[in-house]
């Protein structure tokens, strides 16, 4: 198999997520952001990208039709996305957004904590306690 005809493997590994993307820009300025995401920050930063047309996506949110700030980045193959993810764990995007990158077993280990409130539980003071701390 040459190199021209070899087709890159979409595995778990080779997808990071990629959350900070700037959050309520329209659908219709998805394609700037998505290029922009792609050449000035990802391939100007050393980014290994897979040969798919749509190796950068950005998640666009179907009720409001804007940008929910996470987008999804599909590498060569799994190598090149652990080496860009080690590389920069925080990435610049703008002023206002700084860009973080997780694999999908960060993000299921995340959503296996339990986010259960469990509220405290506060005993009456007794009077025995109140009259000795007052004694003092």
């Amino acid at each position: 198999m040459s190199a021209s005809t070899k087709t890159s493997k979409i595995t778990q590994s080779s997808v990071l997520i990629c959350d900070g993307l700037p959050v309520g820009i329209p659908v219709a300025s998805v394609p700037k952001l998505t290029l922009f995401l792609k050449r000035m920050v990802l391939v100007k930063n050393g980014a290994e990208l897979s040969d798919q047309p749509n190796n950068v996506q950005v998640f666009v949110d179907e009720t409001s039709q804007k940008t929910t700030g996470i987008g999804f980045i599909d590498f060569k193959d799994d190598e090149a996305a652990i080496k860009f993810k080690t590389r920069f764990v925080e990435l610049k995007f703008d002023n206002k957004n700084t860009l973080k990158f997780y694999t999908k077993k960060e993000i299921d280990e995340i959503l296996k904590e339990n986010d259960e409130y469990t509220p405290l539980v506060f005993h009456p003071i007794e009077d025995g306690i109140i009259q000795a701390f007052q004694k003092k």
